[in-house]
């Protein structure tokens, strides 16, 4: 159920996105046709309205089920309702050469799932003050920007998967 509303939830979203996008081509291409302008936004107006009363529904019933299926996941920092409802398929792939030795996420997967561990690394390094001191340290040892960012979404997705299934969170210096 919450794939479902998740999907219809993205679509009324893109549909929105396009009508304003035909909307503003309207505007900008027909710029001596006062009426024509008059009508199409009042027409966008109500069709806009209706997308966000749309989308602003969907969201609540998200937000009921995520809470319902797994109500830890939505107390992770950086993870809100989208967020949660993506999340399925992120596994980590082997992909070590030589000294090197890291995984990569199952771009086979959900996209949507690997885009919320972006994401939350994103806010984590913005806000969380215990990530901002790892990342810290990390750059002290010379690590770049992307393998940071790679450790903490594999931790992330670490501590996201023992949150699905119910035991509590790994904690580490990443946290």
């Amino acid at each position: 159920m919450i794939l479902l509303l998740k999907g219809n939830k993205d679509s009324a979203t893109n549909s929105r996105a396009r009508a304003i996008n035909q909307i503003k081509v309207i505007l900008i291409t027909a710029p001596a046709l006062l009426p024509v302008q008059h009508s199409v936004l009042l027409w966008s107006t109500a069709l806009l309205q209706q997308l966000e009363k749309e989308i602003a529904e969907l969201r609540g019933d998200l937000d009921q089920l995520t809470q319902q299926a797994c109500p830890g996941l939505r107390k992770t920092y950086g993870l809100a309702v989208d967020g949660a409802a993506a999340l399925c398929g992120v596994s980590p792939l082997p992909a070590s050469s030589g000294k090197t030795n890291r995984h990569l996420l199952n771009r086979g997967g959900s996209r949507q799932a690997n885009a919320t561990l972006h994401r939350v690394v994103v806010v984590r390094l913005r806000w969380h003050e215990q990530t901002k001191a790892y990342a810290a340290r990390r750059m002290e040892e010379s690590r770049s920007k992307p393998e940071i960012m790679r450790s903490l979404k594999r931790f992330i997705a670490r501590e996201l998967f023992h949150t699905l299934l119910g035991r509590p969170p790994v904690r580490t210096a990443a946290t």
